[in-house]
């Protein structure tokens, strides 16, 4: 017989099982915190991507409306003559560059950045850049043009760049449409 009697002998957590225990709880603890963590990030960068596109669409589907008075009055008499456009913060329509110099129709990128120094940053995004280029585009002038380049078709760009969290590259979307110029 021994020191210890088998009935002095308390069954229990010893030290290493309250370890391991300490280090399961604590475990899923920090898996469920960053999940979570990475559930909220996606929602952000979800929350952004959707913005950007509501922008996006927001100017297709005003310039399906009401063309800006520049546009109507715009001579689109030569092939490939195009106008920059933003929109404002009231969803007005606001000329940044006549010619849109040294844009290539063929090029998807035309703005590749948005910085703070950007003309075509939205203001009403506070926290996240936000740029939004509108390029009107004569897609039919040149011989069948004549005198009467006002019904002449044009296209409708609009792209949205916009940067999304842990990322360098921005993001750019770009989306197309027609309209037939009104007769003046």
């Amino acid at each position: 017989m021994g020191i210890y009697s088998e009935k002095s002998i308390k069954k229990g957590f010893g030290l290493v099982e309250a370890l391991i225990a300490l280090l399961l709880v604590a475990s899923t603890m920090i898996l469920a915190i960053r999940t979570v963590s990475i559930g909220v990030r996606s929602t952000k960068d979800n929350e952004i991507r959707d913005t950007a596109a509501g922008v996006m669409l927001r100017a297709l589907e005003y310039n399906q409306l009401d063309l800006p008075s520049t546009l109507v009055n715009a001579d689109f008499s030569q092939q490939d003559q195009t106008y920059c456009y933003k929109l404002d913060d009231n969803n007005d329509l606001i000329l940044v560059d006549s010619t849109c110099s040294g844009v290539d129709m063929n090029n998807p990128d035309i703005i590749s950045d948005c910085l703070d120094n950007s003309s075509y940053l939205l203001t009403n995004t506070p926290g996240v850049n936000i740029c939004n280029q509108i390029i009107f585009t004569n897609v039919t002038a040149g011989a069948n043009a004549g005198s009467d380049i006002m019904s002449d078709k044009i296209r409708i760009t609009s792209i949205v760049v916009y940067y999304i969290q842990n990322e360098d590259d921005p993001q750019v979307e770009r989306v197309d449409t027609y309209r037939q110029l009104p007769l003046s």
